[in-house]
């Protein structure tokens, strides 16, 4: 999905080329054992989700220029989750140490490796250099910003920033007169209105590939989510991704949604509220949250039976009334993220019970389409009945592994990465 440059070593026949070097490569001993390093496998597929996770918010491009900056990234991690007392001297983005290294890499080294093939003057907006901030957009960070919210999720008290109208004033000099009408607008020959709003597909003018290279990083640098960070000057920039929090964001962003497919938009912003706040007590959710006290109520019971939220009576005397009683509502993170690991190995055993089960059910058309003389004909072999049944098992199999994959992948994030 995200291809990098590597030597070509394979010709048209799919043989390795020999070249004058190859007698100078060692030869392995045949006692010699040899393993699979699973941490580091575990560190590239970090960067395949989290390049997917930039592709999904700006584009194929910038998750392709993001894939090349983790991987030179990650040539110096030698695992996802560093270990105190071997990698003291690697620093994740969990804060600042005296004797910590930080990994970076610069822009020259992610154009040369790059793969010459990516399009860069694509995904990214058209703006002259009198347009953009500079001083902003090119701001140096020492340490790793504070995560963003979502205005409507936000739960601040100061108050909101006021919008500029796009509404142009009616007798301004760029306004539309009161006798103007729509049908005096400009049309094509095909009959419909031109766009007002126009915008330049080719690359601006002057820019080279390294422009739209910093181009792409500043965007995952000044994104909601922190892809990257811009912590240096060097080399057309130095940049360094700050796993900890960027995977912390992650995990919040799955639990959010599954919080928001099981109790709706309302559980959710309780959950919000609780995290933000920490404990508060019941008769304070529904001011916060802006809802009726009943709804607050069985909201909060549905998510405690769920196990999501939990709530913690503290008595004001040693009567131990309930009108004597203060409960105040909790959330914790790290519990709901077990329990989600917890449920999402139990999907995934019932998903593969339940995929055995089938196959049990068609084991003769399996055991039948397994015969040497059957691959690959089975549609002129088999029955129409026989064929339809093998059809059906083939989605059905194909439904439930992606399944398990996906689950899969969400077990990684919150356990692996």
């Amino acid at each position: 999905m995200f291809p990098t440059k590597r030597r070509k070593l394979t010709n048209g026949n799919g043989k390795r080329q020999s070249s004058d070097w190859d007698d100078d490569v060692p030869e392995l001993e045949s006692h010699i054992v040899l393993r699979v390093n699973t941490e580091k496998c575990l560190v590239e597929l970090r960067n395949q989700r989290l390049a997917q996770y930039a592709a999904d918010a700006f584009g194929e491009v910038t998750g392709q220029v993001y894939h090349t900056a983790l991987r030179l990234l990650t040539q110096q991690i030698p695992r996802c989750q560093l270990d105190p007392r071997i990698d003291s001297d690697i620093n994740d983005g969990d804060g600042p140490g005296s004797n910590v290294r930080q990994v970076t890499v610069t822009s020259m080294e992610i154009l040369e490796n790059l793969d010459e093939s990516v399009d860069v003057s694509h995904g990214v907006g058209k703006a002259s250099a009198d347009q953009i901030d500079l001083r902003s957009a090119e701001k140096i960070r020492a340490t790793p910003a504070q995560p963003m919210y979502d205005s409507d999720d936000s739960f601040d008290d100061s108050p909101p920033l006021q919008r500029a109208s796009a509404r142009p004033q009616e007798n301004g000099a760029g306004g539309r007169g009161s006798g103007d009408s729509e049908d005096d607008e400009p049309r094509t020959a095909s009959g419909s209105r031109e766009a007002r709003v126009k915008f330049e597909d080719g690359p601006a003018p002057g820019a080279s590939r390294m422009d739209h290279v910093r181009q792409h990083l500043l965007l995952l640098a000044e994104s909601r989510q922190g892809f990257l960070r811009h912590c240096g000057g060097q080399g057309r920039g130095q940049w360094t991704v700050d796993f900890k929090p960027l995977i912390d964001g992650f995990k919040q962003t799955e639990v959010d949604a599954v919080i928001e497919q099981s109790f709706g938009r309302h559980g959710l912003r309780l959950t919000r509220i609780l995290r933000e706040k920490g404990k508060l007590d019941e008769k304070m959710l529904p001011s916060l949250a802006l809802m009726k006290k009943g709804e607050v109520q069985g909201k909060m019971l549905a998510m405690q039976m769920a196990g999501f939220v939990d709530v913690q009576e503290v008595p004001r005397d040693a009567s131990r009334t309930a009108t004597r009683t203060m409960f105040f509502w909790f959330f914790d993170i790290e519990r709901t993220e077990a329990q989600l690991v917890d449920d999402f190995y139990k999907t995934m055993l019932r998903c593969l019970q339940n995929l055995e089960v089938h196959r049990y059910r068609e084991r003769n058309i399996l055991s039948f389409v397994e015969r040497n003389d059957v691959k690959g004909k089975e549609e002129e072999v088999m029955t129409a009945e026989h064929y339809n049944k093998y059809s059906r098992y083939l989605e059905l199999q194909s439904k439930l592994l992606g399944h398990v994959m996906r689950l899969d992948d969400l077990v990684a994030v919150f356990r692996d990465y």
